[in-house]
Parts: C-alpha cells; sequence; structure tokens
C-alpha cells in the first residue's frame, strides 16, 4: 500500500506540474498518447469462451447457430477488443455474424435497466442461442431481463460476461465469466509506477496480462 500510495502521490506531482512523463493506464487504453499499459488480454480468452475452450463447441453440440454481442464496443478499448474476439471466433467455426442479434448500443443508453433490456430483447427478429457480454454487470443484467421474459437460462439462451466480479458467483444462475486477475495487476502497475518515477527516461511498455475463464451454470 505504501508503493501505491507513493507512485500515486508521484503521477499527482507530475500532473500539477504539468511535465511530459508519461501516465500509468491500466486496463484502459486511450488515444495516442505516450504511456506505460497494464492490459488484461481480452481476444484471447474471448477466442477461448468463444472457441478454444469448449463454450461455443458446448453450444454447437447442443445445437446453438446464433449468437450474439452485447455492449457499446466504443466504451473503451478492452470492450472493442472482447468484441473482435468474439467475431474472430464466430468466423473461426464458420457461424455468420448477425447484427440483428446483438445489442450494441452507446453506453449513454440504460444497460443498467432490466426493462430496457426486455424492450432491446422484444425487437430482435428471432431470439439468438447464447450471448456473450462485454461484462458481468451487463451479463447479470440481461439475465434478470431474460428470466423476466419467462426465458430459462441456459436452456433457452446461454449468457456470458466478463471481470468475473463478485456478483457473477450468486447470481441465479451462476454466471460463466473471465476473471480479471485485479490484484496482480495492482501491483505490476504500482511496479511499474515505480520503475517510472526512477527511470522517466526510459522506453515506454505495455503488458498484457493473462485471465482466465471461469465456467458456471449460465452456460
Amino acid at each position: 500500500m505504501e508503493k501505491l500510495l507513493s507512485a500515486l502521490n508521484w503521477i499527482e506531482r507530475q500532473t500539477h506540474t504539468r511535465t511530459n512523463h508519461a501516465q500509468m493506464l491500466v486496463g484502459r487504453e486511450e488515444g495516442l498518447f505516450l504511456r506505460d499499459f497494464v492490459l488484461q488480454n481480452n481476444c484471447k480468452h474471448v477466442l477461448e469462451i468463444g472457441t478454444f475452450t469448449g463454450y461455443s463447441l458446448a453450444c454447437l453440440a447442443d445445437g446453438a447457430k446464433k449468437l450474439g454481442f452485447v455492449g457499446d464496443i466504443n466504451h473503451c478499448n478492452s470492450f472493442h477488443e472482447r468484441y473482435m474476439g468474439f467475431t474472430r471466433a464466430l468466423n473461426k467455426y464458420g457461424i455468420s455474424f448477425e447484427k440483428e442479434i446483438c445489442i450494441l448500443n452507446d453506453d449513454s443508453e440504460a444497460y443498467g435497466s432490466i426493462d430496457w433490456f426486455i424492450a432491446q430483447l422484444q425487437a430482435m427478429p428471432y431470439r439468438p442461442d447464447a450471448f456473450i457480454c462485454a461484462n458481468d454487470f451487463i451479463a447479470i443484467n440481461l439475465l434478470m431481463a431474460v428470466k423476466k421474459m419467462n426465458l430459462c437460462v441456459p436452456d433457452d439462451i446461454k449468457i456470458a460476461g466478463f471481470d468475473g466480479i463478485l456478483q457473477s458467483e450468486v447470481v441465479e444462475p451462476p454466471l460463466t465469466t473471465i476473471k480479471i486477475p485485479g490484484k496482480e495487476i495492482g501491483r505490476m502497475a504500482a511496479d511499474m509506477l515505480m520503475e517510472r518515477m526512477a527511470k522517466p527516461e526510459k522506453p515506454f511498455v505495455r503488458i498484457y496480462v493473462n485471465t482466465t475463464p471461469i465456467f458456471r451454470s449460465s452456460t
């Protein structure tokens, strides 16, 4: 904690003095500014959850042919990478991307509203077999909307999220997700900040941290 506070104080000093030292970003990449990054490996495990470790294979074995993505893909780089992983997974198994069964609205929309999700689902020309969501918050609200429509998860629609938040374990049914190693990312970020303080002119770095698919009852 002392190391992290020291690093954060250093960032604040650099901001106030308007120097050209780089910032340290965790989990979100913005623009083309020079800075250090610690990013979760979004594409790799969206591919895994979609194809490589059995999620889409299981869906296909159960007859699933229609998969949709849920989330604003322009919200941040992480959401966009998860979406790209999703589309690559579809392409790998020859499944058509069908925008009409995706929910890609701008995040100014009410992603936190169950009734809003119900309206989006009812507007679809047909019901998808499975949804992959940009994060667990979206997935949990979508799951609740599906249940409110008297549909069964996973029998009628399979749902998977991303982040591995605590709520994903206790929602009913428990949510299939991809867990981000938050503590490890925090430690790495603090170490990188300390090194940047000691060597402000060193080359900037970008680190991708592997994530872990967790398969639960929602799929």
